[in-house]
């Protein structure tokens, strides 16, 4: 006998405020989860009530037919009720809820086959000791569910342990859904191994790397026209190439955040621009880490994602961000800040190779500027390395130019354009991310682990 999946998706969120549905999961919305997983899986039909156009697009994306509830019956037996007349006569039924990411598709399987060994009964699952989604119904209760009323569910049909089959799964993440907040960043913080990362600069990298490498979804939000001056070790130069790769880190430019979840699966980090972070939401981080570097905060706040971390001065640990980061050279870089705001910028770069002030250039005029020497090359002192305009910027000391802002671009006056690294061992290293965003790469790992453990552990006591 066939079976008719059907998902419903016509609640209004009215505790949480906005629609659940379509808010961020690892990048796709919460419903997009739950379609992927039926996918597949040899449902005679599958069928989405909801009230909701673009819901039922999403679904058509996926075979889904649409079952329009347009809320003129309140509760969740008209979207029952609604789905049971709409399906295909003699067919049994499997209900889901659209706000179950983290279940497997392992466990679908697993009620499916419990359903062919116990033919006729109602299969109800249980994680971690508690009933939940997704219920199958046989067909012969098909006059029963049109009987329902109000927000009843389905299971409140079942009268005696006889009628029903329990099948346990050990894991209760698998059947959380979303009713608030509270839970939607529980579930982030339970599942999603994405994290957004504003800015793409060298330090940002250092950032990206650790994240990568350790399993996390990094996903770097940059301005239209970065201005990194370390462009050799940037992620932020995908912006103007398209794609880019620094060390084993492969990077792609992307315009939708549709697109991510192609780029998690190849392993190259997308890259979007969005400057002032407006697609969080939609991507539905487990973290956002602040790598602007900025030396002021340009709109983080701690609302934007279950953990936030702020890199450098600007941040206040506990206010603004939940983390803080040292980012100064010397014995504190990369120490951690719970409360309080890191060393406030003193407009002195950190010492490298016994020169601060004068490695690090800034433009001598306001205009365009034009390259004379590019990244990697030795540079003397008093050489010509670009022209701002007419006006032309001078090596104040000799050394490797180890980066300089992105030729053809508009600078201000004052602006940081370009770095000297006067150390003779160091000549090689323009090619590497450094070792100052390493360090501070390692600080945000450490942070965001040990952020995710606490909560997790504190949710489950």
């Amino acid at each position: 006998m066939s079976i008719t999946a059907i998902i419903l998706a016509a609640g209004r969120s009215e505790r949480l405020g906005e629609d659940k549905l379509k808010l961020g999961f690892d990048g796709r919305p919460l419903l997009d989860h739950i379609l992927e997983k039926l996918d597949g899986l040899g449902f005679g039909e599958t069928l989405l009530v909801s009230r909701d156009e673009e819901l039922l697009g999403m679904g058509a994306h996926y075979g889904a037919a649409g079952v329009l509830n347009d809320g003129s019956f309140p509760g969740q037996s008209a979207s029952i009720i609604a789905a049971v007349n709409a399906s295909k006569p003699g067919n049994d039924y499997i209900f889901f809820v659209g706000d179950q990411p983290l279940l497997r598709r392992q466990s679908i399987s697993t009620l499916l086959e419990c359903r062919n060994r116990h033919a006729g009964k109602v299969i109800i699952p249980t994680f971690g000791g508690k009933s939940g989604n997704p219920v199958i119904f046989p067909s012969s209760y098909h006059a029963k569910l049109l009987t329902l009323s109000g927000d009843q569910g389905g299971k409140s049909l079942v009268s005696s342990q006889e009628d029903a089959v329990y099948c346990h799964f050990g894991d209760s993440l698998e059947g959380f859904d979303i009713d608030t907040r509270q839970d939607y960043e529980h579930m982030l913080i339970a599942g999603s191994r994405t994290v957004v990362v504003r800015g793409g600069g060298d330090i940002a990298t250092g950032v990206v790397q650790k994240l990568q490498h350790t399993g996390f979804h990094p996903v770097v939000l940059e301005s239209a026209a970065p201005t990194a001056i370390r462009r050799s070790v940037a992620l932020s130069q995908a912006v103007y190439d398209g794609a880019v790769t620094v060390e084993d880190i492969r990077a792609r430019l992307i315009t939708e955040v549709s697109e991510l979840p192609g780029c998690f699966a190849q392993g190259v980090v997308p890259v979007l621009v969005d400057e002032y972070a407006d697609s969080v939401s939609k991507i539905g981080p487990v973290a956002l880490v602040d790598a602007i570097i900025a030396k002021r905060n340009l709109g983080t706040h701690r609302g934007m994602a279950p953990v936030t971390i702020g890199l450098g001065p600007g941040f206040t640990a506990g206010e603004d961000v939940d983390i803080a980061v040292e980012t100064m050279r010397g014995h504190n870089l990369g120490r951690l800040l719970y409360s309080g705001a890191p060393t406030p910028n003193t407009g002195v770069p950190g010492e490298v190779g016994g020169v601060a002030s004068l490695r690090v250039i800034h433009s001598p005029a306001g205009g365009r500027l034009c390259a004379i020497r590019g990244i990697g090359e030795a540079v003397d002192f008093g050489a010509t390395l670009a022209y701002v305009g007419s006006v032309p910027v001078i090596a104040p000391i000799s050394g490797l130019l180890r980066g300089m802002i992105r030729d053809g671009l508009f600078v201000r006056k004052g602006q940081k354009i370009a770095d000297i690294d006067p150390r003779a061992a160091e000549r090689d290293n323009w090619r590497t991310i450094s070792d100052k965003s390493r360090a501070v790469g390692g600080a945000v790992l450490e942070a965001l682990l040990r952020e995710i453990h606490t909560r997790r552990t504190s949710h489950e006591h």
